[in-house]
């Protein structure tokens, strides 16, 4: 049984369901559409959740795509991995080439990795207004939660990797008993925590005065939660918001 992939295209981000199987019969076909995805994204992603098996003839056409990717500075990564696909990758070394997608033990946490530009907060929205989708929620929820997630990753646009620009993760996951929602933002830009950062006057003195630091204080009053720690090399910031 041949090979099956589905693109999903998110900004810079180029998302791949992997179905079935790729051994020495398809994996050429894969590796060249792979190539072709590096030449459009800065940012691959392998869903494996729906793949079968591999061979090394698979394995080279992952190889392939990675050293290509890696000359432009992009991300490779992958979601989803069953054991026997992980076992593999282990084994032979290649499992190195990826970026693994975090997720809680029950699959319930959804993450996507994009490229931190301004032109991509649509794409952020899409992801995690897709997964709210369900609940009906109210207006001046939605508000906040829009209005917190803009903050939060047009200040990583804007900061975390300049003058150059970088991926930034985003997971968000809606848990029950109570009903909230996580939504969890990571880059490896400069360390920067803005919850260190003193909030701005918001006196009409302190109006005129102001050059910053309005951002994060939308962000805390408009979550009920919000935590930053640097971990492993990478800023990670987690704002809750009660459903």
């Amino acid at each position: 049984m041949g090979t099956e992939m589905s693109l999903k295209e998110l900004g810079s981000v180029g998302e791949f369901r992997l179905m079935n199987s790729i051994d020495a019969g398809n994996a050429a076909g894969v590796e060249e559409t792979l190539l072709e995805a590096v030449k459009r994204f800065d940012t691959i992603i392998l869903d494996m959740q729906d793949l079968e098996y591999i061979s090394s003839a698979g394995l080279r056409a992952f190889k392939s795509a990675y050293t290509e990717l890696r000359r432009k500075d992009g991300t490779f990564c992958a979601k989803n991995v069953g054991e026997p696909i992980a076992d593999i990758l282990k084994l032979t070394g290649f499992g190195r080439m990826f970026k693994y997608l975090s997720a809680d033990e029950n699959g319930t946490m959804r993450s996507m990795t994009i490229t931190a530009e301004i032109a991509n907060l649509d794409a952020v929205n899409e992801f995690i207004f897709g997964q709210l989708a369900p609940y009906e929620l109210p207006k001046s929820t939605l508000f906040q939660i829009r209005l917190a997630v803009e903050e939060i990753f047009v200040n990583i646009s804007s900061y975390a990797y300049d003058p150059s620009v970088g991926p930034a993760e985003v997971s968000c996951e809606v848990l029950e008993d109570p009903l909230r929602v996580v939504i969890q933002f990571l880059d490896h830009g400069k360390p920067f925590d803005p919850l260190a950062q003193e909030d701005p006057d918001t006196s009409e003195e302190g109006l005129l005065a102001r050059e910053g630091g309005l951002g994060i204080l939308l962000v805390k009053e408009s979550m009920d939660e919000v935590s930053y720690r640097y971990e492993g090399g990478a800023n990670i910031l987690t704002v809750i918001k009660k459903l």
